[in-house]
């Protein structure tokens, strides 16, 4: 690996100090372990929960498609990562949120304070950080410059 960028990463391992994060990583947990048994309960916690504003108008079954794959995919909390890991890995890292979640924030912050790390606001997005490739984009190709 030559370098590393994230999007709004949900590695709640590397802030476990920071309560914001301790706090999402909670949520994060219950919705996995407990989710609720009504499939738009379910989607509106989750959007909530990263910050993405729930759909208005979704039908039934594409609402119970949704809901499933929410409660069954893997964890964050599953992540065996640390960040001497990243410390001692010597690639330069860009780490890039929303602005608007503060438990992405914390992580962020965890992150930036690195050797040869970033942290960069993506405005005017929620969690899908990914889709402003005016800002997004120029960052990619200044970090993938920065490598040999």
């Amino acid at each position: 690996m030559k370098s590393l960028a994230l999007f709004e990463p949900p590695v709640f391992i590397v802030a476990p100090d920071d309560a914001e994060v301790v706090a999402m990583a909670s949520v994060n947990r219950d919705l996995a372990e407990n989710p609720p048994a009504d499939p738009g309960t379910m989607i509106r916690g989750f959007f909530t929960h990263v910050g993405i504003r729930p759909p208005a108008d979704m039908p039934p079954e594409a609402q119970k498609g949704l809901a499933r794959e929410l409660a069954t995919m893997r964890s964050p909390t599953e992540a065996d990562i640390t960040l001497n890991q990243l410390r001692t890995g010597g690639w330069p890292i860009r780490v890039m949120t929303s602005g608007k979640t503060p438990g992405s924030e914390g992580i962020a912050r965890a992150i930036a304070a690195l050797p040869r790390a970033e942290h960069i606001i993506v405005p005017h997005v929620d969690h899908n950080t990914q889709k402003n490739g005016a800002v997004v984009n120029p960052v990619l190709e200044d970090l993938w410059n920065t490598v040999e």
